[in-house]
């Protein structure tokens, strides 16, 4: 190989590597928040801003867990 295949290689291995610590901290960053709504007990929750999505209390409110839900 040459010295310009070595360089691709070596910056299509970085992005690759970049890329997948990215995915694995976002998502290990939305399951330890979902355990902690779990584990809290739903009176004081707070509006967490999750990089490049809408906030997650909007999200529980489109589906019924927010802040305003109905007592049962």
């Amino acid at each position: 190989m040459t010295w310009d295949a070595w360089v691709l290689t070596l910056l299509i291995s970085v992005t690759l590597i970049i890329v997948v610590g990215v995915l694995i901290e976002d998502i290990s960053g939305v399951a330890d928040y979902e355990k902690r709504l779990r584990d809290d007990d739903d009176t004081h929750l707070v509006s967490i801003r999750v990089r490049g999505r809408e906030s997650l209390e909007h999200q529980l409110a489109a589906t019924g867990h927010g802040r305003h839900r109905r007592s049962s």
